[in-house]
């Protein structure tokens, strides 16, 4: 199954930034799908935020991994980095010149 396309947002509050992973979240769960918890969400956001808010972030995105039973380890995710305002503006001209 292919990877959905990257994007970049701006989120001005951590309950924006939850609710695009929440989102995010929704699109690839099933009923069964491990570790996407409300707990296990709130806590990647949790730490997104803080590293966000750093003098110098890390350059590495985190990732929340996910699974289905049937699967032994946790071998997707979705993935959160910080970007520059500078990427996101240039992300937004991108899709409306698309």
């Amino acid at each position: 199954m292919p990877d959905s396309d990257p994007f970049v947002a701006m989120c001005k509050t951590r309950k924006e930034l939850k609710s695009i992973i929440e989102s995010e979240a929704g699109y690839i769960s099933t009923e069964a799908t491990q570790g996407f918890s409300k707990r296990a969400i709130a806590s990647f956001v949790a730490e997104c935020w803080r590293e966000a808010h750093k003098a110098k972030p890390a350059s590495l995105p985190y990732a929340l991994g996910y699974k289905e039973p049937s699967q032994k380890y946790y071998s997707s995710a979705i993935f959160c980095s910080v970007e520059s305002r500078r990427d996101y503006l240039a992300y937004i001209k991108r899709q409306e010149e698309a």
